[in-house]
């Protein structure tokens, strides 16, 4: 792994702060009268996502970190984890389900997700921020409920659980939030 400062710092870059890996979202040079230039800049931990915002010095160092991302297919999960079909070798992979968090809930068979490896080592599933989902099965709507933003239970193609407004049927593809887990719209 590399050696960086913070004057080589770019968006999207891995690096290893405080034994965490965190990915630089922005980062700024600021310069005051008087005192040493900082770097403004705001992390994401990787394994969390929790975002932080750090000022560096220009003498500090850090690790670059290579991660390698790759496009897999989704084919089924099991208990603890999900199987996907490596695209380039088309070898089934097992990725824990931890790494995909909540967002696994919303992975439909055979769609096409980027998965970060590092060393060989699957690190974590990046989803869109919305896909669309069938709806499998959801409650019947009661006649005369139309008041506004009324909801109904529904299951997605996933088997997953949501709350949909009360004129989504059963086959109608709708928009899902990914990491929120809610309802944006019907396609």
């Amino acid at each position: 792994m590399a050696q960086i400062g913070p004057n080589e710092f770019k968006n999207g870059i891995t690096i290893q702060y405080e034994h965490r890996l965190c990915t630089i979202l922005e980062f700024q040079h600021v310069k005051m009268q008087m005192r040493a230039p900082t770097i403004k800049t705001r992390l994401r931990d990787i394994k969390t996502g929790q975002v932080l915002e750090i000022n560096f010095r220009q003498g500090d160092k850090f690790e670059q970190v290579y991660m390698e991302t790759r496009k897999m297919q989704f084919m089924y999960a099991t208990d603890d984890s999900l199987v996907f079909l490596d695209l380039k070798d088309y070898e089934e992979k097992n990725v824990p389900k931890t790494l995909a968090g909540e967002a696994a809930n919303f992975i439909p068979e055979s769609a096409e997700i980027s998965v970060n490896f590092l060393e060989g080592n699957p690190l974590t599933v990046e989803l869109p921020a919305a896909m669309t989902l069938t709806i499998k099965a959801s409650e019947a709507g009661v006649k005369g409920d139309r008041v506004s933003g009324a909801t109904k239970l529904a299951t997605l193609e996933t088997g997953h659980q949501l709350q949909v407004p009360v004129f989504i049927q059963p086959g109608d593809r709708i928009r899902v939030d990914t990491r929120s887990g809610e309802y944006i719209g019907k396609e």
